[in-house]
């Protein structure tokens, strides 16, 4: 029991560790980052960007917005080519990989890495390889 009070720490011991400011600090970016997207979400919803057609996203890195693009190609091309059914074919744009419901079990198809390829799971039977070609279509393409 000792063993897991030594594990465990408290409020005091964190403040002692990384000091009032690097918690204040701490504290701030996580306010700021709260406040950005609340801002972000009032401007998706303001009758002048909707009337302008303008767009409001987070921001996003390049090579995000290049894998998110990727991520969404390959699930499109899962419920159009190899007709899964969309509400099985589940995708992370947080993580970058997609996976496949089948009956109680996720499969994991692909993932895509941090320079635009597109990494496939081990081949059961899953993805059609008209599916795969076209997304090595897609990547030249993007390079």
């Amino acid at each position: 029991m000792a063993n897991n009070a030594s594990v465990c720490q408290t409020h005091e011991d964190t403040h002692k560790r990384i000091g009032y400011a690097g918690i204040h600090r701490q504290k701030k970016m996580h306010i700021f980052h709260g406040m950005a997207m609340r801002m972000i979400k009032n401007q998706k919803f303001n009758p002048k960007m909707k009337e302008n057609k303008l767009w409001a996203s987070e921001n996003r890195s390049p090579t995000e917005r290049r894998q998110c693009k990727l991520v969404s190609k390959l699930k499109k091309l899962l419920i159009e080519q190899d007709k899964h059914d969309p509400k099985n074919v589940i995708v992370s744009y947080k993580w970058f990989h997609v996976r496949v419901r089948n009956g109680r079990t996720f499969t994991n198809v692909a993932t895509v890495s941090e320079d635009g390829e597109v990494l496939w799971a081990e081949d059961i039977g899953q993805v059609s390889a008209t599916v795969k070609e076209c997304m090595a279509e897609i990547e030249a393409n993007m390079e």
